[in-house]
């Protein structure tokens, strides 16, 4: 299937609020697989960018915005820490996509979502 083919697709991980801290050695080692994991991606041109998130933010609710309250993981027992903006053909590549996901064997969930084209 050609690049032009191809949907987009947002993996969204999320990492459970208890989890251990790492070490500093430990994180870089970490980081450099999830770098490896997004070189390969983009090799074969499904990776089209991602980021981790920050644990701060907050929530803007209701219907002028009037609420703002910490967050955003204030109802969560998961925390969302970053994501990834993937090419696919179809959902099921995308979660074979996400089956590569380094953090999986850390306790971390992948939720796969389409975008959505206007």
């Amino acid at each position: 299937m050609s690049e032009n083919n191809l949907s987009q697709y947002l993996l969204i991980f999320r990492e459970n609020e208890d989890a251990p801290d790492i070490a500093p050695e430990e994180m870089e080692a970490i980081f450099a697989t999830w770098m490896a994991w997004a070189e390969r991606l983009g090799a074969v041109g499904k990776y089209d960018g991602g980021n981790p998130l920050t644990e701060q933010g907050k929530v803007v609710r209701g219907a002028s915005g009037e609420s703002i309250t910490d967050g955003p993981f204030v109802e969560a027992k998961e925390v969302l820490c970053g994501y990834f903006l993937v090419k696919a053909a179809d959902l099921e590549e995308a979660c074979t996509i996400a089956k590569d996901c380094p953090g999986l064997p850390r306790g971390m969930s992948v939720e796969v979502r389409p975008i959505m084209v206007h």
